[in-house]
């Protein structure tokens, strides 16, 4: 038995045209547009809501720190105001 015997090589198609393709469509959003979902989300804000977010241990130790706490995670169901209290 060889060291071949354990496994099977399977050559990789080549890919290159496709992936130039895609890199081609994938642009940067303008979210910083009038009629981006951003801007609609922070349009939507009514003031002085939210702003207990910002007051919690969770969301200062991820604001404060150089980003080794990950991503911080606003788990509602939908409708609730997730990306609305994240825009702004």
């Amino acid at each position: 038995m060889s060291d071949t015997d354990d496994f099977v090589i399977i050559d990789r198609p080549d890919n290159s045209s496709a992936i130039a393709e895609l890199s081609d469509r994938l642009q940067p959003t303008a979210y910083r547009d009038q009629s981006s979902y951003f801007s609609k989300h922070l349009n939507a804000h009514v003031p002085g809501t939210g702003g207990w977010l910002g007051d919690t241990p969770e969301y200062q130790q991820w604001h404060d720190t150089d980003y080794s706490h990950g991503v911080l995670w606003i788990k509602a169901i939908a409708g609730a105001g997730e990306s609305v209290l994240t825009a702004s």
